[in-house]
């Protein structure tokens, strides 16, 4: 196995340092596709910045520039830069690749484990569960939710959409050949961020929030104890800060 981890790189770059850390001894490439206007126009002069450094970090990295057409809305960029990653990898003679955003950690011997899992099984594509953090890195939702993310696929399958399971429609990828969960968790850090009002305005799925300031209210009140401010069927439980976050 050969394998890329492709990154889309536009806010949340406070995570983006310590997520490529965890998994770097584990993949052959780490490939950013980044973009310093957002799908929906918002200008981020930082993103250059963390790549230009990350790139002189990592010998590993290779960056590329996207350019998304703000006339077509998030869910088409996602899934053009996505694209775009998967043919560096494949250019790369990479065999495998997983899609990852900034802010998405595994743990290491985590990692390892699925890694080793897709390979005895030979799979074409995999997913497996998530916990979801909100508001502080040492606070998630309970229970897991019901939604899963692709994980380690072959560079074969790398047209996206069509997996048969739920996920973000951005980075299912087909066609799904052997698939199976891999019985590990990605760590979202969904509502980690120096920046949520940024993260909501840019979010492929904005149009799903009625009231912008009143969703941000909700997020800026929420104390722990509280019920989750906008998805009541999830309570928030205070865990470990298992990635050491500030």
């Amino acid at each position: 196995m050969k394998l890329a981890a492709i990154y889309n790189v536009w806010d949340g770059l406070e995570h983006l340092d310590k997520s490529i850390s965890l998994i770097y001894p584990y993949i052959d490439h780490v490939i950013l596709v980044w973009q310093d206007v957002s799908n929906f126009g918002e200008l981020n002069t930082d993103t250059s910045i963390c790549v230009q450094a990350l790139s002189t970090k990592y010998p590993k990295v290779t960056h590329s520039y996207f350019s998304p057409d703000i006339q077509k809305g998030g869910t088409h960029n996602e899934i053009a830069n996505r694209f775009k990653g998967s043919m560096i990898a494949k250019d790369l003679g990479c065999t495998h690749f997983l899609h990852i955003d900034t802010d998405e950690y595994y743990v290491p011997s985590d990692f390892e484990h699925g890694k080793a899992f897709v390979l005895e099984h030979n799979l074409d594509t995999s997913y497996c569960k998530l916990v979801t953090y909100f508001k502080q890195p040492n606070y998630r939702l309970e229970p897991l939710e019901n939604y899963y993310v692709p994980f380690i696929c072959k560079i074969t399958s790398c047209n996206i959409g069509g997996f048969g399971i739920y996920c973000d429609p951005t980075r299912g990828t087909s066609p799904q050949g052997r698939c199976k969960e891999v019985p590990i968790l990605m760590h979202h850090m969904s509502y980690v961020r120096n920046d949520i009002p940024m993260k909501l305005r840019n979010s492929s799925a904005r149009g799903n929030i009625k009231d912008m300031a009143k969703r941000l209210k909700e997020i800026e009140d929420w104390k722990l104890g509280q019920p989750h401010p906008f998805m009541p069927q999830y309570s928030i439980v205070e865990t470990d800060n298992l990635f050491d976050i500030p």
